[in-house]
């Protein structure tokens, strides 16, 4: 499960906490005076920039409805909203209610639309909010509460994400189609139960990208651990050549899938990559780095990785805080690949026949040194390439 998709994940959940808890806390039937006592307790945990259209409480059905949620972007962030839900609808069991533990059988988020927005220098809006939940969730009316749900899904999610330290393009990613769904919940959850989830959704693009995340994930206080699996597959390359505008060489073409295999420990990530590449053909900028890899056409680089099914296969491996890795993970991400794609060229020459080799070497030796001190050319080439420090 990315970063990006586990932060939605939270900031939704926190949402509903505040929902369900301060519904419970009005112990009250009727729609008017339901908007208005979940007016009244919602909109200071907010800073009154949470609003919603309609609630609606069923005795007889235990059921609870909300409507037209919205959340406003919150101070230096810019107008409209951070976060939209088109409906909510929950089935509680109101006996516990009087022992003061909220129980959900089941709960549904509808076309939930969300807003992510980094600034430059790295701070985003989930902080913001994130923060304010930390306070409210520590104060003693929340904690008093203890909330459990059997099962939570997200129908048909959008998410976007605006960065400038991605690109200048705005949105820099949108995600549609977004369902996830989680089971056995519990708030506060101080035994750090895990969940188990599954997450399906499209990145929008001129050839849409799919993604799938199964797993399980525990969500308690200060903590996020998961242990997931996700597939990008169907990325066409030259979809997304304007997240790296100042590369020597770009992507004309070429698919590729993604699998990763992560695990996240008190908000450490180690996650292991696996990048699968169909049909890459790269485009020089000019310049005698723009079109040849020491010495060699780009072309023929490319080439000489693939193995006989013609796919280019390179595994990295992704680690650090995640706090500290939503700052700059795309240096990071692509870093990483780098290294591994140098690493894999490097020992693919040393191990060619020593004919091959040697006429290889002679070629190289024309940027000076050779192949024989390939650890240094290859890492110097690359950085030229991809501007990497």
């Amino acid at each position: 499960m990315g970063k990006n998709g586990s932060c939605l994940l939270k900031i939704l959940i926190g949402l509903l906490v505040f929902f369900v808890v301060a519904l419970s806390l009005t112990y009250l039937f009727f729609t008017p005076l339901a908007k208005k006592a979940v007016t009244a307790k919602i909109g200071p945990l907010f800073e009154n920039r949470l609003k919603f259209t309609e609630v609606g409480i069923s005795v007889p059905a235990r059921s609870i409805v909300i409507t037209g949620i919205t959340l406003q972007q919150p101070p230096d962030f810019g107008a409209g909203n951070f976060l939209t839900v088109k409906s909510v609808y929950l089935q509680v069991a109101f006996r516990p209610l009087l022992k003061k533990k909220v129980v959900v059988s089941n709960l549904i988020v509808t076309n939930p639309e969300i807003k992510l927005i980094q600034n430059s220098k790295g701070k985003t809006n989930l902080e913001y909010y994130f923060a304010m939940f930390a306070k409210k969730g520590a104060s003693k009316e929340s904690s008093a509460f203890r909330l459990h749900l059997d099962k939570i899904s997200f129908r048909n999610g959008r998410a976007s994400i605006v960065s400038p330290k991605l690109t200048t393009r705005k949105p820099a990613l949108e995600v549609a189609g977004l369902n996830i769904l989680l089971g056995n919940l519990n708030f506060p959850n101080e035994r750090k139960v895990s969940s188990p989830l599954k997450m399906d959704a499209t990145i929008t693009a001129a050839h849409p990208v799919s993604i799938s995340s199964r797993g399980n994930i525990t969500l308690a206080a200060g903590s996020l651990d998961f242990d997931t699996t996700s597939e990008f597959k169907g990325i066409e390359l030259a979809d997304f050549t304007y997240l790296f505008p100042d590369t020597k060489v770009s992507v004309s073409s070429g698919q590729a899938s993604v699998k990763a295999v992560s695990r996240c420990r008190q908000n450490y990530l180690d996650s292991n990559q696996r990048v699968e590449i169909r049909g890459m053909k790269l485009v020089g900028k000019g310049g005698f780095l723009g079109n040849a890899v020491l010495g060699l056409p780009s072309a023929s680089v490319v080439k000489l990785l693939e193995n006989k099914q013609g796919v280019l296969a390179v595994d990295f491996k992704v680690t650090g805080e995640i706090n500290k890795l939503k700052t700059n993970l795309k240096e990071v991400v692509s870093a990483a690949f780098i290294r591994s794609f140098r690493e894999k060229l490097v020992g693919y020459i040393m191990n060619m026949p020593r004919g091959i080799g040697q006429n290889v070497q002679n070629i190289g030796s024309n940027l000076g040194g050779g192949l024989r001190k390939t650890g240094t050319g290859v890492t110097n080439s690359f950085k030229k390439l991809f501007q990497i420090k």
